[in-house]
């Protein structure tokens, strides 16, 4: 990959980040929001749960690029 890509992860990246930088591409993985999960308990697991399958995500998906 040439360049740096721009990675998007939420759902609304299309009405919130209208101007995005220039990109060689642009990767986007859809991510459940947290924030809406219920109470802080329930949002603080959503936040940790959310880290840990982007985490997951980027390991398989940018291996599978440079290989």
């Amino acid at each position: 990959m040439n360049g740096s890509p721009v990675i998007t992860l939420c759902d609304c990246v299309d009405e919130v980040c209208q101007v995005l930088p220039r990109a060689d591409q642009i990767i986007h993985h859809p991510f459940q929001n947290p924030a809406e999960s219920g109470d802080d308990d329930d949002i603080l697991a959503g936040f940790r749960r959310l880290t840990d399958q982007i985490r997951d995500w980027t390991e398989v998906e940018f291996a599978e690029r440079n290989e």
